[in-house]
């Protein structure tokens, strides 16, 4: 199972670009959210944690009550999407540094973009072209789930 993780403040979200990924490493294209592969014996929390520190460096731990998530069937597979609130996407993405390559199939990301969050699925970053119509379709699951507010 795959777990992504929607970061936002009130009128900002965090995205990702760049790095490489892949059984055959290829450079990601357009604009992703953190996430992966919840690994065997690992909670959905664990895994959505575990990622985003791996990939942006960012530390933050999920609970129950400072995150909600949903699971939705996307192309035949399940995705869950773990939405939590910050103060601010600024203050997290002001001083990035990426982090060390330690899986030369899941790098982490070359740059911390921040977009504003208002119709932010409609972006041209969340499209097939790009295989991460996933994330825009989270995107705009969660806000009709009143998860983005």
């Amino acid at each position: 199972m795959k777990i992504y993780v929607i970061i936002h403040d009130a009128t900002n979200l965090l995205i990702g670009i760049g790095g490489k990924s892949g059984k055959v490493p290829t450079t990601r294209q357009g604009y992703h959210l953190p996430g992966g592969t919840i690994d065997r014996n690992e909670s959905a929390l664990a895994a959505a944690s575990r990622e985003l520190r791996e990939e942006t460096g960012i530390e933050l731990e999920f609970t129950d009550s400072n995150s909600y998530s949903f699971s939705m069937k996307l192309d035949d597979m399940d995705v869950s999407f773990l939405v939590a609130r910050v103060e601010s996407v600024n203050a997290l993405t002001r001083d990035f540094h990426r982090p060390a390559v330690t899986n030369e199939h899941d790098e982490p990301f070359e740059s911390l973009e921040i977009i504003e969050l208002h119709n932010c699925w409609l972006q041209d970053g969340f499209s097939n072209a790009y295989k991460t119509n996933w994330f825009g379709d989270g995107l705009k699951e969660a806000k009709t789930k009143g998860f983005l507010q």
